[in-house]
């Protein structure tokens, strides 16, 4: 059974604060913390304003039951990005295909600005009994025309990246930053600058993800928008489906478009072939599961869709420089994911 809340009903909100964009929760300098309802699991939310009309929202959390929390209005246009440093969510929102991340992954967010409760919803599934550790960044449009890169300015004009995107794994840098970033959460008086600082840095980390994932500037004239919009699309239904994945066919009619197309817009937008890409999502989940999770070397290699336990062990050690049973051994020892 899923339990579903609203903001505004798990925290004793009011209705005008119990949105997804944090810079719109009054919160002091200092933070401010929520417990969790004992009925619903336990844990608190920490949210807290930063520099530059930023805001951080950090959740640490074990629910009884699955439960979905969800707010109904995004009140301004703002980018948001997520760090998960422990468990797992599932990120749902109106317009976009709902996407899950697990430890060390990240998303990122961009919400324009709605008032329509049919068409805004956003919401975050929690699996029951799983202890979560969640962390959140809201940057408002004003700090981000502030920035005066053009890179984030792409990002805030191209409508095409409205919605929620897999970012992948967080770099060791990356990761290492979020965790400092919660143990001053915990702290009795709370270092704003530092907080604040902290948080850009992790942007930084971010920023750099994104680069990587985000369409080369001369991608645009070269396809249309809707094409642009099913290849995303198709990617996400690649990873979240990984373990069983479409047909290539398959998978074109799901977007709604042609299979040629299809084929043509991977190496366009990811630079390799739905295949290559699948392969690269797989091994990346893979040697989480074994390094960071435990799982067992065959378990992984079903989790994510490998049939053949001597194929997996053998591209894995292309991919990563070490076999799934010796990173086993030894989590520390794997090269980079593949690039």
């Amino acid at each position: 059974m899923t339990i579903r809340l609203s903001i505004a009903d798990l925290f004793g909100l009011p209705p005008e604060q119990a949105r997804f964009d944090t810079t719109e929760v009054a919160a002091p300098a200092s933070g401010q913390v929520w417990q969790l309802p004992p009925e619903h699991g336990q844990g608190r939310v920490f949210i807290a304003p930063l520099l530059g009309d930023a805001s951080l929202a950090l959740m640490e959390s074990t629910f009884h039951q699955d439960t979905v929390i969800y707010a109904d209005v995004v009140a301004q246009p703002n980018l948001s990005f997520t760090v998960c440093l422990e468990g797992s969510l599932v990120n749902d929102t109106a317009g976009s295909q709902p996407v899950r991340i697990a430890r060390q992954e990240t998303l990122f967010a961009r919400y324009p600005a709605t008032t329509s409760h049919a068409d805004s919803h956003v919401s975050s599934h929690f699996k029951g009994g799983e202890r979560g550790c969640f962390l959140t960044i809201h940057l408002s449009q004003k700090w981000l025309e502030s920035a005066e890169d053009a890179f984030v300015l792409d990002l805030l004009g191209n409508a095409l990246l409205h919605g929620v995107h897999h970012c992948g794994l967080g770099s060791q840098w990356m990761l290492a930053v979020a965790h400092e970033v919660v143990q001053c959460t915990h702290q009795p008086h709370i270092q704003w600058h530092y907080l604040s600082a902290k948080v850009l840095e992790l942007w930084s980390h971010q920023l750099e993800l994104l680069r990587k994932l985000s369409l080369p500037r001369n991608v645009v004239p070269r396809m249309k928008a809707a094409d642009l919009a099913c290849i995303h699309k198709a990617a996400q239904i690649l990873v979240s489906e990984m373990c069983n994945p479409p047909t290539l066919i398959e998978l074109a009619w799901r977007v709604g478009i042609n299979d040629n197309k299809l084929k043509s817009g991977f190496r366009t937008v990811y630079g390799t072939s739905a295949f290559s890409f699948l392969q690269k999502q797989r091994l990346q989940r893979a040697r989480q599961l074994i390094s960071e999770d435990g799982v067992g070397v065959m378990q992984a290699a079903q989790m994510v869709g490998f049939r053949s336990p001597s194929h997996f062990s053998a591209i894995f050690k292309e991919a990563f420089g070490v076999s799934p049973s010796g990173l086993a051994l030894a989590p520390d020892t794997a090269s980079p994911p593949p690039s």
